[in-house]
């Protein structure tokens, strides 16, 4: 039996996710950003280098780039560049740790221990 296919919102504003430039100890600092009623969600890169963002569970939140089911998201987004996420049509509450290594610090970011995302 196929499952009926995801279906990403069809209105809501696009909500912005900024990978901020390094502090001057270092550290990149992500803050909470909260799903409401977004349709999307943007990655904005603005470190400098290339940035990999890991959601674990990312699956029950976002339509999958690749459209192939799975839990987990993993995507590069390149220096200077933004990288879109539809949200689901009926995305499941809670909340969403993930992770983002930043090329130019040679770690990963920081924000409320692991930057989350919080649904709805």
């Amino acid at each position: 039996m196929a499952s009926a296919p995801v279906t990403a919102r069809r209105a809501g504003p696009v909500g912005t996710i900024t990978i901020p430039a390094k502090d001057v100890q270092n550290k990149i600092k992500i803050t909470r950003f909260h799903i409401g009623d977004h349709a999307s969600v943007e990655f904005v890169n603005a470190t400098g280098r290339d940035v990999r963002l890991w959601i674990p569970n990312g699956g029950l939140l976002f339509v999958q780039p690749d459209r192939i089911p799975s839990l987990g998201i993993r995507v590069d987004v390149p220096a200077a560049s933004r990288f879109s996420l539809p949200v689901k049509d009926h995305p499941t509450d809670g909340l969403y740790p993930y992770s983002a290594y930043c090329d130019d610090i040679g770690d990963f970011a920081e924000g409320n221990s692991a930057p989350v995302i919080v649904c709805p």
